[in-house]
C-alpha cells in the first residue's frame, strides 16, 4: 500500500483567514460542511536559504490546496502539484541543487486555491475545512553545502502576500473550469520572487494547526491540521517547450462592448476590416528574433489578431510585449479556427455558441516598460485570438507563444503501412492521445479535462501501443485514483478526481470499465502490487452488482445514469451491452483473484460470469435477425426489438458468444442498408429517422473501441481498416491535426478515445499481443486485410519488438526482432499457415525470419 509521509513541517497560509477549532464539532450538530471565505484565491509566500557554499544536494518536497510555481531565486523550477482527492493528495519531491548558490537564495511559491469543485480540483468537504477554510502550502526543503545539512521547513518564518494583481471577482471560464485570470500589472509587486526583495510590511504565514482547550484536549479533539494523509506523486514532472505560431490568420479591427464582461466580450464583438496604421509587421509575431508587431487602436475601434497553431497543442499562452502604461490585452484560445470546421465566417472572430464552448482567456492590463506574462492554467490551442484595447500611442508586440506542457511520454511505439491514411492516422492519434495526457488521463484538454474513467480505460490501450511504459505510471495512477473515489456502496464516480460532488451523478458501467482496465494494466505491466492494492475496490464494487441482479442472475434496471455511450440503445430492464460488461468485469476479477491467490473469489466470479453469459445467450439471442437484442423484460422474458452494434461488438470482443454465431452477427452488423446513427443530445442531436423491427444502431466514435475489437477477434480485420478509412479520413481530409468526439465536428475536436485507431492498427497490424504479465511472453498474431507491407514497433516492459511483414509472390514474408528473453508463439492468420521459420539469438536480441503462405 503507498505509505502516509512521516510530516517533519505544518501546512501555512495567510494570517486573515481565521482558524474556528470549533467548527469540526459543530458538524455533528449539522453546521455547513464547507466555509465559503476562499474562493479564487492567489498567494505569494517568499524565505531565505543561506548556504556556505555550493549545494552538494537539495530536495524539496512541496504540495499545496490547488495549484503551486516554485521559484528560486527568480527562477521558474516547476509548477504542481498533481491532481488528487484532498484525502489523498499527492506532494511533489524536486532536485534544487542545480538553483541554489553560496549566500542567501530566495524560495518563493505562487500558490492559487479555487475553493471551488473543478474538473480536475476537488474542495473538501467537512473534516479540517470548517476549520481552516481553503487554502494551504507544505514545503520541506533539506540541503547539504560544505558538509553541513540546511532545512527549511512551511512554518511561520514565511512572509505571505495576497496578490493584488489577480482579479477575484471574476467569472469562470466555463462548466467545470477554473476562473479567468484578469490581471493588473500594475499592481504586481516587482522582483517578489527574487533575492533582495523587500517582504519586510508582509505579514508571516501562519500554521495550519489547531489547539483545543483541556476539556477538548481530554475528550480526543484537542488538535486538528489539514490533509491529513500525504503520498508521494507517482508521475515525472510535465514536459514543458515553447512553440511559435504557425501563421497569422489576418488583423482586423473590433468594435469594443465595454457593457460586457470578460467571459462575454470579445466574444461578441464584431470584427471589421483594419483601420490605416493599426498593425505593422504583423509577422514579427511569428518569431522571437524578428522585430516587434507594433498595434495601435484607434477612436472607437479596438485592434484584434488570430494566430494558428499547427498542430492543436496544449499549453500556456505567453505574451512578450512593450507598452506605454495602461493597454489591455486578452488572449483567447479555441480548438478550431472560425469557419474551419463550419460554416462560421472564417473573420467573424472567436465565439461561445452553446455552454459547451468556454472563455479560455486571460485579460492582462499592461504596466510601462518591457514585461511578459503567461497564462497560469494550460489550455487547448488551435486558434490564438490576442485583442490589444486602450494603445492609441501603440503597443509593442515583440513575440506570442505557447508554452506546451504534456506528460512526458516517450514516442516507442511506431507504425507504418502503403496506406498513406492510415500512417497519417496513426499519427494523428497518437498526437490527440499525447493532447490529453498531463497529470492525468483526460477525455480532453479543451472542454473539460476531466479524467472519465471509461475513457481513461480506452487511453491505457493506446498509451501502450503509442508510449510504452513511459505511460504506465499516469495510467496506474489513473486506477489508483478511481479506486480512491469509491462510494460507501462500491461504485467508483464516473471521473476522477473533481467536481462531481460526492453524491452526485454516476456512471455504473464505468465502474466496471475499472476493473476490466486493472487487468489490462497488470498484462501490461506485470504490476502484481498494484493489484493487490485495487482488489478490496474490486470486491467492493462487484457486491454492488450483485445486489442488482434479478432472478436470472443478469442486471436488471440500472439505476443512475445508464450510459454505454452517446447512442440511443436499449437500456431498460435486463439491458445486453451492460451485462456483458458485467461478466467481462467478474471474468477478470476472476483471473485477478487467483493472481493473488485468493481461491474462494476466483472460483464464485468464475462461476457468476458464466451465468451471465449463460443468461445473454439463452434471453437476448435472437434468430430471426441473426443478432443479440439490447433489451429484455426480467419477468416475461419478452425481447425488445432494438439491437446495436454497441451490444454485438461487446458479446465477441469478451468473448461471450458461441463462435458458430458470430459470422451471422458481423453480417446483421455490418448491413449498411440498415446502419444508422441515432441522436443522442447534446453530443449528437441529429440523426436519420430509425426503424426498431429492421434498422441497427450504429456505434459512435467510443464504442469503436469495442467494435473494432470484435471485427479483428472474428478474422475481419478487413471491416477494421475499412471503417478507419471511411469514418476518419473524412476528418483528416478536413485539416484536423487532432481527432474529434464525433465523426462530426460537433463536440470536443480532441478526444482520446477517438485515437483508438493507434491500438487497433498497432495491436493486429503488427500482432503483438501480451500472452503472460509483463509482455514475457507474446503471442504474434498479425492480421493482413488488405494491406500489401506493415513495418512498426510495439514498446514492451523488456524492449522493442519491431515487426514487418510484405506481401510477396511467395505469400506473406515477415520479420521479427524482439528481446531475447522474450518467450514467442506464433498464430497465422485464418486462411494461412506458417510456411517456414528460421531463428537467431544475437546478445539481448532474437531475430526471426518467417513466411506464411495462403
Amino acid at each position: 500500500m503507498r505509505a502516509r509521509m512521516h510530516r517533519r513541517a505544518d501546512f501555512i497560509w495567510k494570517p486573515d483567514q481565521k482558524i474556528d477549532h470549533q467548527a469540526y464539532f459543530k458538524l455533528v450538530a449539522l453546521a455547513p460542511l464547507r466555509r465559503e471565505d476562499g474562493r479564487n484565491q492567489w498567494v505569494f509566500f517568499r524565505n531565505t536559504l543561506t548556504l556556505p557554499d555550493q549545494a552538494d544536494s537539495a530536495k524539496i518536497k512541496i504540495t499545496c490546496d490547488g495549484r503551486y510555481q516554485l521559484f528560486i531565486n527568480g527562477e521558474f523550477v516547476s509548477r504542481g502539484p498533481s491532481r488528487a482527492s484532498p484525502h489523498f493528495m499527492r506532494y511533489d519531491v524536486i532536485d534544487l541543487a542545480e538553483f541554489l548558490h553560496a549566500g542567501a537564495n530566495s524560495i518563493a511559491v505562487l500558490v492559487h486555491s479555487p475553493g471551488v469543485d473543478l474538473a480536475w480540483y476537488e474542495t473538501t468537504k467537512g473534516a479540517w475545512q470548517p476549520i481552516f477554510g481553503d487554502g494551504g502550502l507544505y514545503v520541506e526543503l533539506d540541503a547539504h553545502s560544505d558538509g553541513k545539512a540546511f532545512e527549511l521547513m512551511s512554518d511561520t518564518s514565511w512572509k505571505c502576500l495576497t496578490a493584488p494583481a489577480w482579479r477575484q471577482d471574476v467569472p469562470r471560464t466555463g462548466w467545470g473550469q477554473g476562473f479567468i485570470e484578469d490581471f493588473n500589472a500594475n499592481l504586481h509587486p516587482e522582483g517578489w520572487n527574487q533575492s533582495g526583495f523587500d517582504d519586510s510590511n508582509w505579514p508571516a504565514a501562519q500554521l495550519m494547526v489547531s489547539h483545543g482547550d483541556a476539556a477538548e484536549q481530554a475528550t480526543g479533539r484537542g488538535s486538528y491540521e489539514p490533509f491529513p494523509s500525504l503520498t508521494p506523486r507517482g508521475i515525472p514532472q510535465l514536459a514543458e517547450q515553447p512553440v511559435s505560431p504557425a501563421q497569422v490568420v489576418w488583423c482586423q479591427s473590433i468594435t469594443p462592448r465595454p457593457d460586457l464582461d470578460v467571459d462575454q466580450r470579445l466574444y461578441q464583438e464584431e470584427c471589421s476590416a483594419a483601420a490605416n496604421g493599426m498593425f505593422a509587421n504583423s509577422d514579427g509575431l511569428l518569431t522571437a528574433d524578428k522585430d516587434a508587431t507594433i498595434v495601435t487602436t484607434m477612436d472607437g475601434k479596438d485592434a484584434t489578431i488570430l494566430l494558428m497553431f499547427d498542430p492543436y497543442v496544449t499549453g500556456f499562452p505567453r505574451i512578450d510585449i512593450e507598452a506605454k502604461g495602461g493597454e489591455i490585452i486578452e488572449v483567447a484560445a479555441g480548438e478550431s479556427l472560425p469557419g474551419e470546421f463550419n460554416d462560421q465566417d472564417p473573420k467573424s472572430g472567436l465565439k461561445r455558441p452553446d455552454h459547451l464552448t468556454f472563455a479560455h482567456l486571460f485579460r492582462y492590463t499592461a504596466k510601462p516598460g518591457r514585461q511578459q506574462f503567461e497564462k497560469f492554467e494550460f489550455t487547448a490551442i488551435r486558434a490564438l485570438q490576442i485583442t490589444v484595447r486602450n494603445a492609441p500611442k501603440g503597443l509593442k508586440i515583440h513575440h506570442v507563444e505557447v508554452n506546451t506542457i504534456n506528460f512526458p511520454a516517450a514516442f516507442d511505439g511506431a507504425f507504418a503501412c502503403n496506406d498513406p491514411v492510415l500512417n497519417q492516422l496513426w499519427d494523428v492519434g497518437r498526437h490527440t492521445a499525447l493532447q490529453c495526457m498531463h497529470d492525468a488521463f483526460e477525455d480532453c484538454p479543451g472542454r473539460e479535462k476531466r479524467q472519465w474513467v471509461c475513457d481513461g480505460v480506452i487511453h491505457l490501450d493506446i498509451a501502450e501501443a503509442a508510449f510504452g511504459p513511459s505511460s504506465y505510471s499516469l495510467g496506474r495512477q489513473f486506477l489508483q485514483h478511481a479506486a480512491e473515489t469509491q462510494r460507501v456502496d462500491g461504485l467508483l464516480q464516473m471521473y476522477t478526481t473533481g467536481d462531481h460532488r460526492g453524491d452526485g451523478v454516476f456512471i455504473p458501467d464505468f465502474t466496471l470499465h475499472w476493473i476490466i482496465g486493472v487487468e489490462k494494466y497488470w498484462l501490461s505491466s506485470g504490476d502484481e502490487n498494484l493489484v493487490e492494492q485495487m482488489y478490496p475496490t474490486i470486491e467492493k464494487a462487484l457486491a454492488w452488482f450483485a445486489r442488482q441482479t434479478d432472478q436470472n442472475n443478469l442486471l436488471a434496471n440500472i439505476p443512475f445514469w445508464h450510459f454505454i455511450e452517446w447512442a440511443d440503445i436499449g437500456r431498460n430492464g435486463e439491458s445486453a451491452p451492460i451485462n456483458a460488461l458485467y461478466a467481462a468485469a467478474l471474468a477478470a476479477a476472476s483471473r485477478l483473484a487467483n493472481l493473488i491467490e485468493s481461491h474462494r473469489a476466483h472460483t464464485r466470479y468464475a462461476r457468476m460470469s458464466e451465468q451471465v453469459k449463460h443468461a445473454l445467450n439463452t434471453r437476448h439471442w435472437n434468430e430471426d435477425r441473426r443478432a443479440y437484442v439490447d433489451e429484455v423484460d426480467p419477468e416475461t422474458g419478452q425481447q425488445g426489438i432494438r439491437i446495436s452494434q454497441q451490444t454485438n461488438a461487446l458479446m465477441i470482443a469478451f468473448d461471450l458468444t458461441p463462435a458458430d454465431r458470430i459470422p451471422a452477427i458481423i453480417e446483421t452488423i455490418t448491413d449498411e442498408k440498415t446502419l444508422k446513427f441515432t441522436a443522442a443530445p447534446p453530443i449528437f442531436v441529429h440523426a436519420p429517422e430509425f426503424h426498431e423491427e429492421k434498422d441497427v444502431v450504429r456505434a459512435n466514435t467510443l464504442y469503436c473501441h469495442f467494435l473494432y475489437e470484435a471485427f479483428a477477434r472474428s478474422g475481419r480485420y478487413d471491416l477494421v481498416l475499412a471503417h478507419m478509412r471511411d469514418y476518419y479520413q473524412p476528418m483528416l481530409k478536413a485539416g484536423a491535426t487532432t481527432l474529434w468526439e464525433s465523426f462530426e465536428p460537433s463536440a470536443s475536436l480532441c478526444h482520446v478515445f477517438s485515437a483508438t485507431p493507434v491500438y487497433q492498427l498497432s495491436r493486429y497490424s503488427l500482432g503483438v499481443q501480451p500472452v503472460s504479465a509483463g509482455f514475457k511472453r507474446i503471442r504474434l498474431a498479425p492480421q493482413f486485410g488488405n494491406l500489401d507491407h506493415v513495418e512498426g514497433a510495439y514498446p514492451t516492459p523488456l524492449g522493442q519488438v519491431e515487426v514487418s511483414w510484405k506481401r510477396t509472390p511467395e505469400g506473406i514474408t515477415l520479420t521479427l526482432q524482439a528481446p531475447a528473453d522474450m518467450e514467442i508463439e506464433i498464430i497465422a492468420p485464418s486462411g494461412y499457415s506458417l510456411d517456414s521459420k528460421t531463428q537467431a539469438v544475437e546478445g539481448n536480441c532474437q531475430n526471426l525470419n518467417m513466411v506464411m503462405k495462403p
